[in-house]
């Protein structure tokens, strides 16, 4: 009787989701974990599900948002700080850009680098935390390719964006560093690349100017201009007019060296914006739906994976496509009028699978 008890739940619970208007994921964030073993510790990473993601079949463009210094993977969230969600939804609802998959990583203090005595964000990030969301939790409905995956990111966040840009200049296909905490030749009194919990330190516990100096822009911008304009990377940066550690500066001595290595300065798609403002959320919050949409038009658009849809449902949002896509159709599939929705069912019982394996939460 248990176990005739336990199907007949289970099949309630299918059934439920079966049938369910729209997922409950569509527009808003799951958070999942996973053990790093380059870390040592559980890794947390939330993830956006855009407008329509449930009852589509479709492959989505995926953009990874860091962090700064002292942030986690709920900054970019917290609507008392990035708020994302609500100008994600708003900027996909309205037609202007496709929808992608938001990825919003943590690893506190990190400043996204192999430490010489701290954590090897780095490694973890491409090792572990990019085959984890694209291999186990979203499978099948991202690109796992240049053409569709991009990154940004704010202070120290905006500081790796380039850095990962520069070093694997073949993962991305646009990148957004927001107030980039790119200070050259050192960083500026004041920044948290100076203070206690600095992954700059060396083994004297001491911040290492060298190290700094190693791992900065400059140590790899000829190389990465030398790879040729088919591997350099569209870059929307920015700065607050007024930003406390000086950082309109800094970010415009980095735009300025890469127009002049350029050639061909028509090709080179890099745009600056200084705009009012301090270092602080005002400034991420109000531009980060305009440098979402410029990543986004370098992007794969989403593609149809077999067949156009797997269901229709009030609510969901259908991808843009252009007439040339793979659909052969000048219409994408829409889900606007129907009165259902059959969600993937591979995407529900893997998300299911993975919180009964610890990995949601």
């Amino acid at each position: 009787m248990p176990v005739l008890s336990l199907y007949a739940c289970l099949f309630v619970i299918v059934m439920a989701l079966q049938c369910s208007a729209v997922s409950a994921v569509d527009g808003n964030v799951t958070l999942y974990r996973f053990w790093s073993t380059v870390e040592n510790r559980n890794y947390s990473v939330n993830i956006y599900y855009p407008p329509g993601f449930s009852c589509s079949n479709w492959k989505y463009p995926i953009i990874y948002l860091l962090h700064g210094h002292s942030g986690d993977q709920t900054d970019w969230i917290d609507p008392l700080k990035g708020d994302v969600i609500p100008t994600a939804n708003a900027l996909f609802r309205s037609g202007a850009v496709q929808p992608a998959v938001l990825v919003i990583p943590g690893d506190q203090f990190s400043w996204w680098i192999d430490s010489l005595i701290y954590r090897q964000a780095q490694t973890a990030f491409f090792t572990e935390l990019i085959p984890f969301v694209e291999q186990t939790v979203l499978a099948g409905r991202v690109f796992t390719n240049k053409q569709g995956r991009m990154i940004g990111g704010l202070s120290a966040g905006g500081y790796a964006s380039i850095r990962f840009c520069m070093l694997h200049p073949e993962m991305w296909i646009a990148a957004a560093p927001l107030s980039p905490a790119i200070y050259s030749p050192l960083p500026t009194t004041g920044s948290s690349a100076l203070g206690a919990q600095s992954p700059y330190r060396g083994y004297d516990n001491l911040f290492n100017a060298s190290f700094w100096q190693a791992l900065n822009w400059p140590s790899y911008i000829d190389e990465y201009v030398a790879r040729g304009y088919a591997n350099l990377i569209p870059m929307y940066l920015n700065s607050g007019d007024y930003d406390r550690f000086r950082i309109a500066f800094h970010v415009t001595d980095f735009f300025n060296q890469l127009w002049n290595r350029q050639a061909n300065i028509t090709k080179l798609v890099v745009q600056l914006r200084i705009v009012s403002g301090d270092h602080d959320w005002p400034v991420w919050r109000s531009t980060i739906g305009e440098a979402m949409a410029f990543m986004l038009h370098y992007a794969s658009q989403p593609q149809v994976l077999g067949s156009p849809t797997l269901g229709d449902g009030p609510g969901c949002i259908a991808p843009l496509v252009s007439s040339s896509s793979s659909t052969g159709s000048d219409t994408p599939p829409n889900c606007a009028n129907a009165a259902s929705v059959n969600p993937s069912i591979f995407s529900v019982l893997s998300a299911t699978v993975l919180a009964l394996f610890g990995y949601a939460q």
